[in-house]
């Protein structure tokens, strides 16, 4: 409550997200159009370079997953959900493999945690689940920092793999 009061940025992703469709042409521009795509790919899309994801401002780093749903449909989109689960769903048994040495666990755990909530804030603000917040989806969305820190989480996870357990 004290965000959407004392930043304007927070109170408008917060007002398109209660109502997207009160201003589609103007400050929910990205939303409206996000939710078009989506709907507009169905069960199985357009087709691979048939759609029009172009017709969403930025969509390259914040609504790549809109992109794809248009393109790929529902089942691109949710092989696109159902890899990052699997990722996610190792390191959390990588961390349950080195219960044993606390730290080691613990930062298995924070990785995959970052992982989920950056899926889970990018996909839902596409879908307008949650307001939007400007993360990218991992592995998918243009953008050099967020793909080098996925690439990081991802690489830390493996040298937590590959530790000998005691």
């Amino acid at each position: 409550m004290g965000g959407y009061l004392l930043f304007d940025v927070v109170a408008l992703r917060v007002d398109i997200w209660l109502d997207p469709w009160s201003d589609a042409d103007g400050r929910s521009f990205q939303v409206v159009q996000s939710l078009m795509a989506v709907g507009a790919g169905g069960l199985l899309g357009q087709g691979i370079g048939q759609g029009n994801p172009t017709f969403i401002p930025v969509v390259h780093t914040d609504f790549a997953f809109a992109a794809i749903a248009e393109e790929w449909g529902l089942i691109g989109a949710g092989g696109v959900l159902l890899v990052l689960l699997v990722v996610i769903l190792r390191g959390f048994r990588i961390a349950a493999l080195n219960a044993a040495q606390p730290f080691r666990s613990h930062l298995a755990i924070g990785l995959c945690l970052m992982l989920t909530m950056q899926t889970f804030l990018i996909v839902g603000g596409t879908l307008n689940l949650v307001p939007l917040t400007g993360v990218t989806l991992p592995f998918v969305s243009y953008g050099g920092s967020s793909l080098v820190t996925s690439c990081i989480m991802i690489g830390l996870l493996l040298v937590l793999s590959d530790a000998p357990r005691s």
